[in-house]
């Protein structure tokens, strides 16, 4: 039993010693594209709840801009969407959940800006759109497809106009 209580009290003071800095994204200000806590730039996580027991979405901020991982729930607890932001800009891959967790979309941003590869999918897993986007415009060809994966439209695009 002693064992057990030095372990219990290794492992709070483990936890205590690896919290970050938490706050609701309500405490936060924003000034000039920068988020400030008390006055001072943020560097931690802002995080909403959808209620008191349902988290909503959680974002990391470094020196007061967004840094990090940034997830969105659904309000059954399902990841929603994920991606990353450094410095305060959308940069890497992103990728968007159906509340049955079923990914639905993903794809990249550069410097916040879409681009590269673009892939949408129906809520039972089949790809439902390809195509490539650069400069946040469609660029190439983009394919739609049916339910049952059959080829429904294919498209070329040039900065967003579709030819």
């Amino acid at each position: 039993m002693k064992k057990l209580s030095a372990i219990m009290i290794f492992l709070s003071l483990i936890m205590i010693g690896c919290t970050e800095n938490r706050v609701t994204s309500g405490e936060l200000t924003k000034e000039g594209g920068i988020y400030y806590y008390q006055g001072k730039p943020f560097t931690g996580v802002g995080f909403e709840m959808h209620n008191e027991l349902q988290l909503k979405e959680e974002i990391s901020y470094k020196n007061g801009k967004r840094d990090g991982e940034y997830k969105w729930y659904h309000y059954n607890g399902q990841l929603k969407q994920e991606k990353i932001y450094k410095n305060g800009k959308e940069d890497g891959e992103y990728k968007w959940y159906y509340d049955n967790g079923q990914l639905e979309r993903e794809g990249t941003y550069k410097n916040g800006n879409e681009g590269g590869e673009l892939k949408e999918y129906y809520s039972n897993g089949q790809l439902k759109r390809e195509g490539i986007y650069k400069n946040e415009r469609a660029n190439g060809v983009f394919k739609s497809y049916s339910q049952d994966g059959t080829v429904v439209e294919e498209a070329t695009y040039v900065n967003g106009v579709k030819k």
